[in-house]
């Protein structure tokens, strides 16, 4: 109700949803929309982005990689990296498909 009540009218909310496997794309679009219709948010689209396991593109990486240079030496210990390195690609993945 918080989300409705203080978002403006003029304002159109994307709705962002991950899928596994591009056979789901159609229903995890219904699931995801038929739960906002039940908790009255409007929305104008739902956006489900696939393959979620897949690498992130090159230019996804670099970028990164060029803002983690910029940081003090030893700021991310190896294994942090490594430790994340499956959810650091989720979140570069939708990152480069919301860019639009």
């Amino acid at each position: 109700d918080h989300v409705k009540n203080y978002r403006p009218k003029i304002c159109k909310l994307r709705v962002f949803t991950l899928a596994n496997r591009k056979d789901e794309l159609d229903s995890e679009t219904r699931k995801m929309a038929t739960m906002l219709a039940k908790f009255r948010i409007e929305f104008s689209s739902v956006v489900v982005i696939p393959d979620v396991t897949k690498p992130a593109s090159e230019a996804s990486r670099a970028r990164l990689d060029s803002m983690l240079a910029s940081l003090p030496v030893g700021a991310i210990k190896d294994d942090e990296m490594l430790e994340n390195k499956e959810k650091t690609n989720r979140h570069l993945r939708p990152t480069a498909r919301t860019r639009n």
